[in-house]
């Protein structure tokens, strides 16, 4: 084993060196207290434009895959959560984009899961 000597100013930042330095995140801080009203939150309303809203999982969702299907209007989604499950949502239009409410559905994906559900994907090729 050889040593080696390391010349000073070589050495890996510590996470304090960032770069940034105090005035930056005091800047960053006021920028992010400027867009909200302290508690987080956008001080604008933000419009709600979604034409259907699943609410099947009980804690935040970590993954989603969907499927459309353009001959029926059917939009298929997969989606795994923090609530150890996986949910299958499907959204009907009725052929191809015209009119009407969409037809909503969820089914929970039956095999358990003993973590959160981090991943999800459809295989097109088994897509009825």
């Amino acid at each position: 084993f050889e040593e080696v000597q390391v010349e000073d100013g070589d050495e890996p930042m510590s996470d304090d060196e960032d770069g940034a330095g105090p005035a930056a995140s005091a800047a960053a801080a006021a920028a992010s207290a400027a867009a909200t009203d302290g508690t987080n939150q956008p001080t604008a309303a933000v419009p709600d434009q979604s034409i259907a809203t699943f609410r099947s999982h009980a804690g935040p969702v970590y993954a989603v895959a969907t499927h459309f299907d353009a001959a029926t209007g059917t939009l298929r989604i997969v989606s795994g959560g923090g609530d150890d499950r996986a949910y299958l949502h499907t959204l009907t239009t009725g052929g191809g984009g015209g009119g009407g409410a969409p037809q909503t559905t969820t089914i929970p994906l039956a095999h358990p899961h003993t973590d959160s559900v981090s991943s999800v994907a459809i295989n097109s090729a088994h897509v009825p």
